[in-house]
């Protein structure tokens, strides 16, 4: 427990130049942060639900077919949850998904390639309507999980693969115009959540969870065709996982170009020499998240 402190200590002091933020930051890891959100299915309704709750004010990079709510009672117990007429997630996924909103064109083939639970490929369902979607996820036991919510949500139309990224990679090579990597991650924002997640913060955890999320983003860079975009987040906060593994695809995939959004411009990564985008969870607006968009230029 000691050595955990120590280790999120440390973090917070590489994160941030002030006492007083480095504090904040520490403080929002013993649980609260969530901020809860609804990405609607089908029409958004003009009257929010009051049994739910009720809207707070958007942000800056929240797209009209999400509300950001006041929860006064369980989400997953409302009629409108079983009917498939939203899904609920954390604020900060949805930061993480809409930075796909700054891309200049509408992506007709989107493939999730870690997808479960579903939110990120219910989102670009939802902000894009492509003619093609793939929502993969290579954990057997995550499957279920992700079949259900995107049947209950109505994006049948989405198809489902179990495959190793390598795999997946070797049988779609490039077509997708957006690729999604959510990747699997030290999990640093769950005691956000209040959930405990021992050694998150530990140097060997990081560095293992850094080399898994290289090998899936150098495989992801194979699935988007000349002129598509990858999107990678992650919902933990260490530099090794974000902006450094950045940085590596950058220089071993020169074909890709990061993407500045304005809507995000106010949550620019200071760690970064390029547009990427955190959110922390003491900034009142999630549990946190990490993001960039990186194009492919059609030269590639």
């Amino acid at each position: 427990m000691a050595a955990g402190r120590q280790d999120s200590a440390r973090l917070a002091a590489r994160l941030f130049p002030n006492a007083e933020s480095q504090a904040a930051f520490l403080r929002s890891l013993l649980g609260g942060a969530e901020a809860r959100a609804l990405i609607w299915m089908d029409q958004v309704p003009a009257h929010f639900p009051s049994e739910l709750g009720h809207r707070l004010p958007p942000v800056a990079w929240q797209p009209d077919f999400v509300d950001h709510i006041n929860v006064t009672s369980p989400v997953g117990r409302h009629p409108g949850h079983e009917a498939g007429h939203f899904y609920s997630l954390d604020l900060s996924s949805v930061f993480a998904a809409s930075l796909a909103l700054a891309l200049s064109f509408r992506p007709r083939s989107i493939m999730d390639v870690c997808a479960s639970p579903g939110g990120k490929s219910l989102f670009a369902w939802r902000a894009f309507q492509p003619e093609i979607a793939i929502a993969n996820e290579c954990i057997h036991s995550r499957i279920r999980m992700l079949r259900e919510n995107l049947t209950r949500c109505g994006a049948g139309t989405i198809q489902i693969t179990q495959l190793d990224p390598h795999r997946l990679a070797a049988r779609f090579a490039n077509l997708a115009d957006l690729v999604l990597v959510d990747a699997p991650c030290s999990g640093q924002s769950m005691p956000a959540k209040g959930i405990p997640n021992p050694g998150c913060f530990h140097p060997v955890n990081v560095k293992r969870n850094a080399l898994r999320q290289r090998r899936i983003l150098a495989d992801a860079a194979g699935l988007v065709q000349s002129g598509g975009a990858l999107l990678y987040s992650t919902c933990t906060f260490s530099l090794e996982e974000n902006e450094k593994n950045t940085a590596w695809f950058l220089k071993h995939f020169p074909d890709f170009i990061p993407v500045a959004s304005p809507l995000h411009a106010a949550w620019q990564s200071k760690h970064a020499g390029f547009p990427a985008y955190r959110l922390h969870p003491h900034e009142g607006l999630g549990t946190g998240a990490y993001a960039v968009l990186l194009s492919k230029t059609k030269a590639a």
